[in-house]
């Protein structure tokens, strides 16, 4: 509604201030030119302090529940349920026979399949930025396989002639400053 033709229908937007600036503007000019306007504030006033002060109703619940279930279709119910519990024993069913027919070539990401490297888990010192990271491998020249997993811990693999033996390059590791856990 626009404020010139009843200024006093926008007063509860006015009290709550959800107003754009112009209607605003509007109606504090016609509450200061309007003499009965002040009364109907203090009404609107009254009525957002009583309506604030009671409690809001129960949503929901067993209630609820129970008289939306009295106005959907009885006819209509059970073949959905029955065409919803079809689609999901489907899906179900050929994701098993897709996984079970080529169980052999799933695998982890997080599992290098290149045997020419070292594998270590890391978890970098708190303070460590992703840019001394990304430098600190760059010297180590290892790379991120995976990670950070939930723990903060990620997957680094090395190339076999970095270190003789994983606990050598373990050993290299242990003194790192940036590195707060190194294991295989």
């Amino acid at each position: 509604m626009n404020p010139s033709e009843d200024p006093s229908a926008l007063l509860p937007w006015y009290l709550n201030g959800t107003l754009r600036e112009d209607e605003r503007r509007d109606i504090e000019a016609w509450l200061l030119r309007s003499g009965g306007a002040e009364e109907q504030l203090t009404l609107w006033r009254a009525v957002q302090r009583e309506v604030s002060a009671e409690p809001l109703p129960a949503v929901g619940g067993e209630l609820g529940w129970r008289r939306l279930r009295a106005q959907l279709p009885r006819s209509g119910l059970r073949p959905w349920w029955l065409a919803a519990a079809a689609g999901v024993l489907m899906i179900v069913g050929l994701q098993s026979a897709i996984l079970m027919r080529d169980a052999a070539q799933y695998r982890p990401l997080s599992e290098p399949r290149d045997t020419q490297q070292w594998v270590l888990h890391l978890r970098f010192a708190p303070y460590a930025r992703m840019s001394d990271v990304s430098e600190w491998l760059s010297r180590q020249d290892a790379v991120i396989v995976s990670g950070p997993s939930a723990l903060g811990l990620y997957t680094v693999a090395w190339p076999r002639e970095a270190a003789s033996s994983q606990a050598d390059l373990l050993d290299r590791l242990r003194d790192d400053p940036l590195l707060q856990e190194a294991a295989p």
